[in-house]
């Protein structure tokens, strides 16, 4: 993390939406490889209009609706060729697959979520974990309840150069290579 005047904004920004306790924006759409899948802005707001994506580090794994996630499940499974295998630590709802970070590499595509005025890239390393060994998984899963806010979680956020401006109510996101910061 860089803090002060060593992090000025870059990128594109996002409008956050009141709220007192999180940082919440307005998640639109998502695209796998470059295609924009068929789902309904609507889907990703609350009952009052509003977005309702919370940008949180401390999750690992992000969350969609249920009619996001399974769309997103749907093409995944008809471009990644590897073998499907059930998730290894129990029962939850998780696409995984037979593989490591080369079948990462070589068979996982590029999504993009479509946040109000900035179009964010997850990379397939951020899209898919190694849950295991030889096994991968997808860092998204199903929200519980149509109530529930979406999460824009840490893996989701890896190679992102994000910037928090409270006093604008505006949030910054870059895509970058952290790796050379270390």
């Amino acid at each position: 993390m860089i803090f002060g005047t060593a992090a000025p904004p870059v990128g594109k920004s996002t409008a956050m939406v009141p709220n007192k306790h999180f940082y919440v924006i307005s998640l639109n759409g998502i695209s796998v490889n470059g295609m924009r899948l068929g789902l309904d802005r609507s889907i990703f707001r609350q009952d009052n209009g509003q977005g309702c994506t919370i940008v949180d580090t401390g999750t690992p794994i992000s969350s969609v609706p249920r009619e996001a996630y399974n769309e997103v499940v749907r093409t995944l499974k008809s471009m990644i060729k590897l073998p499907r295998i059930p998730f290894p630590f129990g029962n939850e709802d998780s696409l995984c697959f037979n593989g490591g970070l080369k079948d990462i590499d070589r068979y996982v595509p590029a999504m993009t979520l479509h946040f109000e005025g900035l179009d964010l890239p997850i990379f397939p390393r951020s899209l898919f974990y190694v849950a295991a060994n030889e096994i991968i998984c997808l860092a998204m899963r199903p929200m519980e309840y149509r109530e529930d806010y979406s999460l824009l979680g840490a893996l989701f956020q890896q190679n992102i150069n994000m910037f928090f401006d409270i006093r604008e109510e505006r949030i910054f996101m870059d895509p970058t290579t952290c790796v050379p910061l270390i």
